[in-house]
């Protein structure tokens, strides 16, 4: 009897630890994605603070998210081979200095260097904090909730960043959002080297980096990105689709050279599964709405309609009711639906949760603004978590940094075209309707609206009010296109999941 209630003792500690672990890895994602959001909702104060064109801002955007989807490559193939718990240690050294150099930052450019570290740390910490809640929690049903609750923490973050960030922004400037995640990642390493076990022995081979695709995907996706920030000056100019198309050469380069190689940098082969392909393609158009979003909307509530970062923030927090009712839903969306009709639903949810949005900004509605954020947020909770434990499910325990890295690079992924794409269909629409108004604007008004309403308050005269007028009317119009688009991106992955699961029996995936 004595040894029974030893055993129920220690196996209630082990237990406890693996949710005390649970919770830690839960803050430091929902860190992480309330850091993202709240520095967009800030680029109109940065633009203001530091003169930085639209072109400029995407770059402090997507820098980050780019950062962030190399490395992730990069740290599934280390951490399966140097332990997933010090990567995740590594990555909050890089999120903590980038931090700091993003409080100090004098100029713009200092600014994308610090996203750009901070990327770089948040690669490695999101696919090892995944590859460690499978390792914590082995039992499908005890990793499905623990996945759930990660995912809702992330979830959460990425929309209550807007309010984090706007009433920061509000009370002591776009600088105090960075000494915030300095506090922040340093209580989460510490929580993490007390709760966190060690990560048992590595058990794949301890081979080389392939260098060469790791330049090739590097390379190939800063050209991709440079390309799409470039074309909202010129769709047709060299500088955007000759660096658009170098880029998806590049990028497709490094598919053939990793399926060939014999030491691929990640395992592509894991898109044969149809649980796989299906959760990364819902991952990407989830972030791919969500973070292009989080970029286009701030200037058209905060400059357009002329609220300040607080409110701003706020008029997004329908996505957090939103998501945190999706993310309840999720299970029984799940047994009722099965895993392919949870992402179906919620990539409907999507699209016409855009479709609200758009027409809030043509009648310039907040109650319906409101009402398709809060639909959006919805399908974002309810296939969102799914994606994540369904995709993995048929992942090999030696294989789920390298699974979980491929399938958090999809999201990032979706975070740097949703950042490209839309910022681009925002910045284009919005310059050109601003030079067809016929208005006097500098080139530094057609490239930001808050700078051409700072231009418009310091001339008080008709003239003045035009540009005001104009440059409001070519935003709302951009916004519009950007919402359209993000409509059409998801119902086109709503296709692909269809025809997919047409490829075989998904339900028991």
């Amino acid at each position: 009897m004595g040894e029974d209630t030893g055993r129920a003792r220690a196996s209630g500690q082990e237990a406890s630890g693996r949710w005390a672990g649970l919770v830690c890895l839960s803050v430091g994602v929902a860190m992480l994605f309330v850091n993202t959001a709240a520095v967009n909702v800030a680029l109109p104060d940065v633009s203001a603070s530091l003169n930085a064109s639209m072109a400029q801002q995407q770059w402090v955007a997507s820098a980050y998210s780019l950062a962030f989807v190399v490395v992730l490559l990069i740290a599934g193939f280390g951490g399966d081979r140097l332990g997933h718990r010090r990567v995740l240690l590594m990555g909050l050294v890089g999120l903590l200095v980038g931090s700091v150099l993003g409080t100090a930052s004098p100029v713009v450019g200092c600014l994308i260097a610090a996203r750009a570290l901070m990327g770089a740390g948040a690669g490695m910490f999101i696919p090892m904090s995944l590859a460690l809640i499978a390792d914590l929690f082995p039992r499908m049903a005890d990793r499905a909730r623990a996945l759930t609750v990660w995912t809702i923490a992330g979830t959460l973050g990425a929309p209550l960043g807007p309010v984090i960030g706007g009433g920061l922004t509000s009370l002591a400037g776009w600088r105090a959002i960075f000494a915030f995640d300095v506090v922040a990642f340093l209580v989460v390493m510490v929580w993490s080297l007390r709760v966190i076990p060690r990560s048992r022995r590595p058990v794949a081979s301890a081979t080389g980096l392939p260098w060469r695709g790791g330049l090739l995907v590097t390379a190939g996706l800063g050209l991709l990105t440079a390309g799409l920030i470039n074309a909202q000056r010129a769709w047709m100019s060299l500088s955007a689709c000759g660096s658009a198309l170098a880029g998806v050469v590049l990028v497709v380069g490094f598919v053939v050279s990793d399926l060939r190689t014999g030491r691929p940098l990640t395992d592509l082969r894991l898109f044969a599964s149809t649980p796989f392909a299906i959760g990364g393609i819902v991952l990407a158009t989830v972030n791919f709405a969500v973070f292009g979003l989080i970029f286009v909307l701030p200037a058209y509530l905060e400059t357009v309609r002329g609220h300040n970062a607080l409110v701003g923030g706020l008029l997004l927090m329908p996505l957090v009711a939103g998501a945190i009712l999706g993310s309840l839903l999720n299970e029984h969306a799940t047994r009722r639906l099965s895993p392919a009709g949870a992402c179906r639903a919620g990539l409907t949810l999507l699209a016409l949760g855009a479709v609200i949005m758009g027409a809030a900004t043509v009648r310039g509605g907040l109650v319906l603004m409101g009402v398709g954020e809060a639909l959006a947020g919805l399908g974002m909770g309810v296939c969102q978590p799914v994606a994540l434990s369904w995709g993995l499910s048929q992942v090999d325990s030696d294989r789920r940094g390298t699974g979980s890295s491929l399938l958090s690079v999809l999201q990032q992924l979706g975070s740097v075209l949703g950042i490209g794409v839309l910022g681009t269909v925002e910045g284009s629409i919005y310059s050109t309707g601003l030079t067809a108004s016929g208005v006097h604007a500098t080139p530094e008004a057609t490239s930001s609206v808050t700078i051409a309403f700072q231009q418009a308050a310091r001339s008080p005269d008709a003239a003045g009010q035009a540009l005001r007028e104009a440059a409001a009317r070519a935003y709302t119009t951009a916004t519009d296109f950007s919402l359209l688009t993000c409509c059409l991106v998801a119902v086109g992955a709503l296709v692909a999941v269809v025809v997919l699961v047409r490829r075989g029996d998904t339900r028991t995936g």
